[in-house]
């Protein structure tokens, strides 16, 4: 409301300065007489047009860019918070097997389900980013990546799924949450840094 009231004010002001400076122009009969000059020259003709063609089509084009880098940011954000998404099913899923004091083969079964999936939205994510912005992702990505691996390998490696491996321990969960919490908030970075792009 207030800027309105702001612009509105000011608009007033420089219409008025406008007209009061008119007004003595005409009285004191001082007011500029503006006239061309019949013989232009085509250099000067051609800078003309090319300074209206600049003034008229950049703004356009740095529009649309923009405006086309905001859409794909945006989205990419969505896919990221679709990653988390996943990440946050396999933790809460891991949380609860470590509070019953149990895990069952099938739930070892749907833990290396949920990491599937995770991984397919991880790499769908990768090939989006490359496409989008190549360069500016490539640390991100390889990083990500790594992060991932480690976390994936650490959950669904040979100690967790052996068959005598029956109950969440400290010491696993422990380590477990680190690993989750490292890739969790990379993800969380990485919306970030897309928008800086």
């Amino acid at each position: 409301m207030m800027r309105k009231i702001f612009w509105s004010s000011h608009t007033v002001v420089g219409l008025f300065t406008i007209c009061f400076g008119l007004i003595i122009g005409f009285l004191v009969n001082d007011f500029p007489l503006i006239q061309f000059d019949n013989k232009m020259k085509l250099y000067e003709i051609l800078n003309l047009f090319l300074t209206i063609s600049i003034a008229i089509i950049i703004p356009f084009v740095i529009k649309k860019t923009i405006d086309d880098n905001r859409a794909i940011k945006s989205f990419l954000s969505d896919e990221i918070k679709e990653t988390l998404k996943e990440l946050k099913a396999i933790n809460d899923f891991i949380k609860s097997c470590y509070h019953n004091s149990t895990i069952t083969r099938g739930d070892k079964d749907s833990i290396i389900r949920k990491f599937n999936e995770l991984e397919i939205q991880i790499n769908a994510l990768n090939q989006q980013l490359e496409i989008s912005f190549k360069s500016e992702s490539s640390n991100l990505l390889k990083e990500l990546k790594e992060i991932y691996f480690i976390y994936d390998r650490y959950v669904t490696g040979d100690e967790l799924m052996c068959d005598s491996y029956q109950k969440l321990d400290d010491s696993f969960y422990r380590d477990y949450k680190t690993h989750y919490n490292k890739l969790h908030l990379h993800l969380k970075k990485l919306i970030h840094k897309i928008h800086n792009f």
